[in-house]
Formats: structure tokens, C-alpha cells, sequence
């Protein structure tokens, strides 16, 4: 008895000794176990949604290098011209994420997991295997739709779908899927940013259509096409692509809105692919130097080209032009109007509000279906020699010299056959011009939004920028057109005047 009293004593005192210390627990720790608790249950509410996607597809490999013995003589190089590696087909394998979003077995994926794929595999949470198809796919947003094919076999669990036009910057984000095969794997982060767009590199560069949110959640190799979600358990995004500089996770990653999905999801579903409206012009945004040049501008997309044969064309809209309205909505940017046109109904007739100069104008469009390939830029071509002519025209406030187009080469006259403007033949080094970056060879069409077609035109136009600190100028350079804001040096100015 005296040998079982002590224990007993000492293992009351460890019981007391336990729960004081669990009553000492700050409250800051109770709310730090607690947010522990939530990632963990909102994780076991979506993990059954994810799956791994598993897929293979035939790969050209190009032919190999010819293979010549040491010195032949030139003449003998086709007797003994063999190839080293014959030209052959393999298979590539790839790996993706996905998620389930109906009980019938559909599964939101990226394009680019699926783009090609010959088999399509996936593996759901609980192991099971199972053979999907491809039901439709956009490229234009990187958005896929697949379909088990035995889906009746198969315990599936939809994730919800939320709203990500509530996301906000900061909100708590946890991303799910299989990076570098590793299945079922869970990073969490905060929402970056969102409306990110005009992205480029890598997978970017292919999907038109943009409106990320951003996220430093991990993502890696075989995060894409999994779930961003919020601490509902709902999915806001698709996790689609990274920005790095070392080909892994630097933190920056984009997920497509769910929202972008939920607005094409049915359509791919019924037809397998999307129908956009085209307007059939090249635009840019208004940048802050332009709006300045431009006081009365405050946004909109500027028209730096119209397309032949196009609704735009059709229309009348023009070069110069500044769209500020599309069907009644005001224009923010480039994006904004491209969505907006993206999802007009074909051949619906829609008000374009248009700057052209300094005055209005309201043109009726009629918008037709979007090509599968849109028109691109041309190439440019290489600035010409500096022209010689007894007619040009000298401006220093600009910092460029221009000439009539007869004054040009045979080739800029060809090039330029259809337009109508001033040669750039000479950039002062260091002037306003330069500085924006203007070169030998390109085509003054617009001075402040007023056509240029002859010197007497531009020194007309060019005295009336005396008080102003900016000037803008709609420039061709072969094919392509462009719009450079030239600010101007005080000194210049001054000299202008003399």
C-alpha cells in the first residue's frame, strides 16, 4: 500500500498539472487552434471534390541532325547525307488536377491539361480509376470540361461553386491538387490580387481572355486545373498557371475566376466550344500620358487598326478613333471592352460611342461571329536609310523631321500604298520623339487626333501644340499601327517658337 500511494499522488499532481496549463492557453492561441481546426475541416469538405488527371497524347519528334563525316568535300556531302535520329512518333505523359462539379460525373479542368490528349485518366480521392472524355474546351480562357465515363460507378462529391466577384484582396485561399504528382496536396495562401490581365509568357500567352485573381498559395507542375477555394469550401477558381523565374512556385500564381467559368460551363457542356462576338479592330488602352495629351479622354480603348471586311470596317470606324462606349457601357480599358464584345450575341446591331477628333459620334455595329484564328500584327519591318528631300520639315518641339510619302523609298511606297500621312526620315537624338521611341521609316497618320496628309497639315497641327505639354501621334510602321505620346522639353518648346 505505502508503494501505491505515491504513484497515485504523483499521477493526480500530473492530471491537476495538465489541466492547468490547457487553462492557461492565451486566447490568442485558442484563436490560432481554432483557425487550425477550420483549414483542416475545409479541407476534408473539398478533398473528395479533387481529383488527378492522368494523361497521354502522340508527339512528332523532329527530325534529327544530319550526320557528315569530318572534311568531306562539298560534292560528296549528299552520297553520305544520313540522318542520325529518324523522324518518329512517342507517347508523352502529362499530369493535371481537376474537380468535380456535378453528380454526373463533369469535371472543370484547364485546356492545356487536356489540349490533345489521346487517354484521359483520373483518379479520384479514394483511389479509384477511371476513364474520362473531353466534353468541351475553350483555349481562349484555359478552361476544359471532361466526363467520367462510368460515372454511375463511382462515389462522387461535387464541390460548390461560389461567387468570385466577392473575392477581395487579402481573403484566405486554400488551393488543392497534385503538384508534381503528389496527390492530394494542400497549400494555402491569400489572394494576392485580383483583375490581374494582360499577362504574357509561358501558358499566358495563349489565353485571351484574362481576369486572374492572384494568389501566393503554392502552386506548382500538376497544380493546374485544381481548385482555388475560400474557407466556405467553395471554389472560386481554377488554378491555371505561374509566374517564375525558375520554372517553380515563386509565389505567384493565377487562378481563372469561377465566375468566367460559370458563364461558359453550360455552353461547352451543350456544344463543346464557345461563340464570341468580334468587333474586327486592334486596340490599346489610354495610358496616363495620353490622357493628359488628351484632357477630354478620361478612358476607353484606342483603335489602332480596323480590319477589311470586319463589323468595324463595315461601320465606319476608323484609325484614331477612341471607342468610350460599347452598347450603352462606358469602356475602362482594352479588357473590358473585349469581354464585353466577347459575349454580344452574333449579329445583334450595337451603339459604338467613338472620339474621333474632338467631336462624338455614335456608329452602329453589327457584330458577327469570332473567327478561330483572329488577325494578327505583321511582322515590322527594318527602318529604312534616312531619306534625302528639299521637302521636309523640321519640328523641334516634336524632335523629328518628316517628308511628303512620294519622298520615300519604292519599298515604303508600296508598303505604305494604302494610307495616307508624313514620313518620319529623321529622329533627334534625345528629343520628344526619341524618347518615345519613334524610328526612321514610320508613317505620322494622326497629330492630336487629327488626320495628317500632307507637311502643310502637320505644320498646321504642330503650331498648336505651342502651350500644351504633350502631343499624341497615331504612327504606322510597315503593316502595323501604333499610338506614341511625345512629351515635350521646355527648351525645345522655346525654341519652337523663335
Amino acid at each position: 500500500m505505502r508503494n501505491i500511494l505515491p504513484a497515485i499522488l504523483l499521477g493526480a499532481a500530473a492530471l491537476m498539472f495538465g489541466a492547468t496549463a490547457r487553462a492557461a492557453d492565451s486566447d490568442n492561441l485558442r484563436i490560432a487552434k481554432a483557425l487550425s481546426d477550420a483549414y483542416a475541416e475545409v479541407v476534408g469538405k473539398i478533398a473528395p471534390s479533387v481529383v488527378t488527371i492522368n494523361t497521354e497524347k502522340k508527339v512528332a519528334e523532329e527530325d534529327g541532325e544530319d550526320i557528315l563525316p569530318p572534311g568531306l568535300p562539298p560534292q560528296f556531302r549528299e552520297f553520305f547525307r544520313r540522318r542520325s535520329t529518324p523522324p518518329r512518333q512517342y507517347r508523352s505523359q502529362g499530369i493535371g488536377s481537376g474537380f468535380i462539379v456535378s453528380a454526373d460525373g463533369l469535371i472543370l479542368t484547364n485546356n492545356h491539361v487536356v489540349e490533345n490528349a489521346g487517354n484521359i485518366n483520373v483518379t479520384l480521392a479514394d483511389g479509384a480509376e477511371f476513364r474520362a472524355e473531353l466534353v468541351g474546351a475553350d483555349p481562349k480562357t484555359d478552361v476544359a470540361i471532361i466526363r467520367l465515363k462510368d460515372a454511375a460507378a463511382a462515389q462522387l462529391t461535387p464541390i460548390a461553386l461560389g461567387d468570385s466577384d466577392k473575392v477581395k484582396t487579402g481573403n484566405i485561399v486554400i488551393a488543392v491538387g497534385a503538384p508534381f504528382g503528389l496527390k492530394q496536396t494542400v497549400t494555402c495562401g491569400i489572394v494576392s490580387a485580383t483583375n490581374r490581365n494582360k499577362l504574357g509568357g509561358g501558358e499566358l500567352r495563349s489565353i485571351m481572355y484574362q481576369d486572374f485573381i492572384q494568389t501566393d498559395a503554392t502552386i506548382n507542375l500538376g497544380n493546374s486545373g485544381g481548385p482555388l477555394v475560400n474557407l466556405d469550401g467553395e471554389a472560386i477558381g481554377i488554378n491555371s498557371a505561374i509566374s517564375s523565374a525558375s520554372g517553380g512556385s515563386d509565389g505567384i500564381g493565377f487562378s481563372i475566376p469561377i465566375n468566367m467559368v460559370k458563364s461558359i460551363k453550360d455552353e461547352l457542356v451543350q456544344s463543346g466550344s464557345i461563340t464570341r462576338g468580334y468587333l474586327g479592330v486592334g486596340i490599346r488602352d489610354l495610358d496616363a500620358t495620353m490622357k493628359k495629351a488628351l484632357p477630354d479622354v478620361k478612358s476607353g480603348a484606342y483603335v489602332l487598326q480596323t480590319y477589311p471586311n470586319t463589323p468595324a470596317s463595315e461601320a465606319g470606324m476608323q484609325v484614331g478613333d477612341i471607342i468610350v462606349k460599347f452598347d450603352g457601357t462606358a469602356i475602362n480599358d482594352t479588357a473590358h471592352l473585349q469581354a464585353l464584345v466577347a459575349k454580344t450575341p452574333v449579329d445583334k446591331k450595337v451603339p459604338v460611342e467613338i472620339l474621333r477628333g474632338d467631336k462624338t459620334e455614335t456608329l452602329t455595329v453589327t457584330i458577327k461571329k469570332q473567327p478561330r484564328v483572329l488577325t494578327g500584327d505583321a511582322e515590322k519591318d527594318d527602318a529604312p536609310e534616312e531619306v534625302e528631300t528639299a521637302d521636309k520639315y523640321h519640328s523641334e518641339i516634336l524632335g523629328l523631321t518628316v517628308a511628303p510619302l512620294s519622298a520615300g523609298s519604292a519599298e515604303e511606297k508600296e508598303i505604305y500604298a494604302d494610307a495616307k500621312g508624313v514620313l518620319v526620315v529623321k529622329v533627334d537624338d534625345d528629343g520628344a520623339a526619341d524618347r518615345a521611341n519613334l524610328q526612321r521609316g514610320m508613317l505620322v497618320v494622326l497629330l492630336n487626333q487629327k488626320p495628317v496628309t500632307s507637311i502643310d497639315e502637320f505644320k498646321q497641327i504642330e503650331q498648336t501644340l505651342q502651350d500644351k505639354k504633350s502631343a499624341v501621334l497615331l504612327c504606322r510602321f510597315g503593316k502595323n499601327n501604333d499610338v506614341v505620346t511625345l512629351e515635350f522639353d521646355a527648351a525645345k518648346k522655346e525654341e519652337g517658337k523663335k
